[in-house]
């Protein structure tokens, strides 16, 4: 479905868990879409702060990081997002974001 809506130039966002396994998600999906930026959300810094007003500490370490190990994304907007959860130790879930989401995209 994902890349079909990309052969037609449908225009496609990530909205998703803030959180290590989210922003993994984010990036596989940006790897296979090759006509939208869905990672456009995660480049304002603005946005970042705005979402993580909505934050709470993880329940559970692995919510923030894969392991003891440094890990690197490959697209700068999400690496500075996941440095930032790393700093804060906070996450934010998805349904947190809804009301943001609509208030501000549509």
């Amino acid at each position: 479905l994902i890349e079909r809506c990309d052969t037609l130039n449908i225009p496609m966002t990530y909205i998703g868990d803030i959180d290590f396994n989210g922003l993994k998600i984010a990036q596989t999906v940006q790897r296979i879409v090759k006509n939208s930026n869905v990672l456009k959300l995660y480049e304002s810094s603005t946005i970042r702060s705005q979402w993580f007003a909505q934050s709470k500490t993880a329940p559970k370490q692995s919510r923030i990081s894969s392991s003891n190990e440094k890990f690197t994304f490959e697209y700068p907007s999400l690496q500075t997002t996941y440095d930032y959860m790393q700093i804060i130790n906070q996450m934010v879930e998805q349904e947190d974001l809804l009301y943001w989401y609509f208030d501000n995209l549509f």
